[in-house]
């Protein structure tokens, strides 16, 4: 590979049920650094997961101070979700562990890898400075004129982010999409090329089925995935899914499940799994009842109640 890539992801508190399945996908793409800054007990001295996974022990005060010497405003970080608004200045505060890196980026855990060179060649990195605009995977090319970008005035001269790494808020500054002010706003300002199509997917938080969050009201989409159902298996991510009577197969970087809670009913992830709303199962035979029956939709209770909470939280 031309260029060397490696992903940041600071994470306080307990990891969920289905960690070992994500570093398992992790693990099998051996290009890939992967560096997790955490205080979870129980992986700090598992680190022979593989040599592409790295871990370092840390928590929320010491990362807390580490930012806040980068600034000479005081900066809100009182919460390990608040580390979303800062995910762009990674490239500066983590300067040290990226500097034998090419290409540095950030991503979430609530996900599941498939092949990342298949999507991302050498021919994109060679193109483009910025790779995705979602928050849950971002990659920057990792030289100074790009990793300070973020800090770039918006066209009206407002510093975007000294109000949102000042805010008790969280501003989306990681990605910026549907008309809100982030960093993508300041890409595109700079007339930095940014690589941007759909080989992820990442499931809608509304529906209990798996739909693709952007493509809700597109029919074709919706039918294709009625009868559909996640594969992963040696490092490869697929969906397969029924069309005139054939079983298809589509490939995904990633799968992005949206902190959604998931049971994991598997023993031994190094030999595959299927994603079915909302459970990890051992691999089961392909057939087209199987498919059919793998992504049937219902009345979403753990949405409704997360709703309900927010109207509730309003109120009083």
């Amino acid at each position: 590979m031309k260029y060397s890539i490696a992903l940041i992801i600071p994470y306080f508190g307990r990891f969920n049920n289905y960690f070992d399945l994500f570093i398992e996908s992790c693990k099998y793409n051996p290009t890939v650094d992967f560096l997790f800054f955490s205080d979870d007990e129980r992986y700090l001295d598992k680190s022979n997961y593989a040599s592409n996974i790295k871990f370092f022990k840390s928590d929320l005060t010491l990362l807390h101070n580490r930012i806040q010497s980068f600034y000479d405003f005081s900066i809100y970080l009182k919460t390990p979700y608040d580390l979303v608004n800062f995910k762009p200045a990674y490239g500066e505060i983590f300067k040290e562990e990226l500097k034998q890196y090419d290409f540095w980026g950030y991503c979430d855990c609530d996900m599941i890898f498939g092949d990342i060179r298949h999507f991302i060649t050498d021919e994109i990195l060679d193109s483009y400075s910025k790779i995705l605009m979602r928050g849950h995977f971002t990659l920057f090319r990792n030289v100074e004129a790009v990793n300070t970008i973020y800090r770039n005035p918006l066209k009206d001269g407002r510093l975007r982010y000294k109000e949102v790494f000042s805010s008790n808020k969280i501003s989306h500054f990681d990605e910026g999409l549907y008309h809100i002010d982030g960093i993508n706003t300041l890409f595109i300002d700079a007339k930095t090329n940014i690589f941007d199509k759909y080989i992820f997917y990442d499931v809608a938080v509304s529906k209990y089925a798996f739909r693709q969050a952007d493509f809700l009201m597109d029919d074709k989409e919706m039918c294709k995935e009625e009868k559909s159902v996640f594969e992963w298996k040696d490092g490869k991510l697929y969906m397969y899914y029924q069309e005139n009577g054939n079983i298809l197969r589509e490939e995904y970087m990633y799968i992005h499940l949206q902190k959604r809670k998931m049971r994991n009913k598997v023993d031994s992830p190094n030999l595959g799994f299927h994603i079915r709303p909302n459970v990890f199962v051992p691999l089961h035979k392909l057939d087209m009842n199987y498919i059919a029956n793998s992504n049937k939709n219902k009345f979403y209770f753990d949405y409704f109640l997360i709703r309900l909470k927010g109207k509730i939280k309003k109120l009083i």
